[in-house]
C-alpha cells in the first residue's frame, strides 16, 4: 500500500506596506516572525542613543518607540527535576513578533542613520530588519 503523505501549508504570510510617501515617522520592521527577548531594549536604546545633530534637530528632539510588548515565558525546570514537577522557575520574557509588524516607530531620525541600524540588528539578531515611511 502506498502511502499518502499530507504537505503542510508552507507560505509566508504577505506583509502589507503602507504607501511610501514622505513623512516624519519612520518604522523598523521585521520579515520574518522571530522571538525577541527583553534582553535586547538594552541594545536599543544604545543604538539610539547615537546620533547625528544637525541643524534641524535642533528644535524637533528626535524620539523612538518600541512596539513590542511581552506576551511569551520562558521558564525552566532544574535538572534533576521530575514529570509533573510543573513549568518550572521563570528565566525570562520575550515577546514573539508575527512578520511585517513594527517593532520601532521613530520621530524625525535619518533615513541613513535608520539604515545602518537596521544593518546592524541584523548582524546582533538573526532577522531581517527593513523601513518603512508612513505619513501619519
Amino acid at each position: 500500500m502506498q502511502q499518502k503523505h499530507l504537505m503542510k501549508n508552507r507560505h509566508l504570510p504577505e506583509i502589507t506596506l503602507c504607501k511610501m510617501k514622505l513623512g516624519k515617522f519612520k518604522y523598523v520592521y521585521t520579515l520574518r516572525k522571530i522571538r525577541i527577548d527583553f534582553v535586547y531594549i538594552r541594545l536599543f536604546k544604545k543604538l539610539f542613543r547615537r546620533r547625528f545633530i544637525k541643524a534641524k534637530t535642533r528644535f524637533f528632539k528626535p524620539k523612538y518607540w518600541v512596539l513590542f510588548l511581552p506576551n511569551y515565558t520562558l521558564t525552566q525546570k532544574s535538572k534533576n527535576a521530575r514529570m509533573g514537577a510543573g513549568v518550572g522557575k521563570f528565566v525570562r520574557l520575550t515577546s514573539i513578533v508575527k512578520p511585517g509588524k513594527s517593532i520601532i516607530k521613530t520621530w524625525y531620525y535619518n533615513f541613513t542613520f535608520l539604515r545602518q541600524v537596521c544593518k546592524y540588528l541584523t548582524y546582533k539578531i538573526p532577522n531581517k530588519f527593513l523601513i518603512k515611511k508612513c505619513y501619519k
